[in-house]
Formats: structure tokens, C-alpha cells, sequence
């Protein structure tokens, strides 16, 4: 079931964050209970998959909305509960929430070498925007790449 994080279980949303994406800096406590986060736990001390997202404006005054939108911020699920569908069951739990909360548009990031994200994002019905993120993750920049903007209506 995937159901809200609890504040008890932050760290150990934290150390699959960084399970997942071992380059990225940490987030400092308290992230996770600030930034709306869902989980997946497969046993009461074990998180096997979390992810992250925030209501805020559209990504330029000239998108095909003004109103708020469901930003999705990472998707976590650990290697050994990979290729199950747990991150499309996380996205959809995203979606189901954004609709429930009165929101119409879901924007979410990624990068070109994230071929499980990119295949996630097309089996949901997002679409690829032609707009860029340079460093989409501006705590974490990767210089190296471009990240992808994908978009969906809900």
C-alpha cells in the first residue's frame, strides 16, 4: 500500500534517496516531512520505495495554464523491489492525489540516461515537453546533461 510517509520514517526515506541516487547530496532533515513524500513499505522497518512532489506555479507565464500545478520531485524504489511496477504505482499514487486535491497538470523531470523514468512517463500518457531544465535539480547539478520536462493532464 502506498500511503503518506510517516516523520519517524524519514531517515530511511533519506538513505534510499541516496541508495538511488548515490551522487546527489543528501537532503538535510527535514526535507522529506516538509516536501510532501509517499512510500511503500514492504515490512514495518523497510521503506522499498518513496517519492517526492510539490504544488507550485507553471514552469513559464506562457504554459498552457496558470493555475497550480503537481511538480514531481524523485522517485525512489530500491534495486531489490525494481522492475515490479513500484515506480509506476508511485506515479499514479502522484496523479490520484493531484486530481483529489483539485489540480489539472502534473510536471515531472528526468534525465535522458533514465531509461526506467523515461518508460515510466510514456506507459502513464505524459507527454514530452520541448522545454530543457538545465541542472533540473539545482541542489545536484549535472552539467553533463539536459533534464527532460514531461507533462501530463489530469
Amino acid at each position: 500500500m502506498i500511503r503518506p510517509m510517516r516523520p519517524e520514517e524519514e531517515r530511511k526515506v533519506r538513505e534510499l534517496a541516496h541508495l538511488c541516487h548515490p551522487g546527489w547530496k543528501l537532503k538535510p532533515a527535514g526535507w522529506y516531512i516538509a516536501m510532501p513524500t509517499l512510500v511503500r513499505s514492504a515490512a514495518r522497518d523497510r521503506v522499498v520505495g518513496s517519492t517526492s512532489f510539490y504544488v507550485s506555479w507553471p514552469p513559464s507565464k506562457d504554459w498552457v495554464t496558470s493555475e497550480y500545478v503537481m511538480w514531481g520531485y524523485d522517485v525512489c524504489v530500491h534495486p531489490d523491489a525494481r522492475g515490479k511496477g513500484l515506480g509506476q504505482e508511485l506515479c499514479e499514487a502522484r496523479f490520484r492525489l493531484a486530481k483529489d486535491i483539485g489540480l489539472r497538470f502534473f510536471i515531472g523531470m528526468t534525465w535522458p540516461s533514465n531509461a526506467a523514468m523515461l518508460r515510466i512517463f510514456e506507459r502513464l500518457g505524459c507527454h514530452q515537453s520541448p522545454e530543457r531544465i538545465a541542472g533540473a535539480y539545482p541542489e545536484n547539478p549535472r552539467p553533463d546533461q539536459i533534464g527532460l520536462m514531461f507533462t501530463k493532464g489530469l
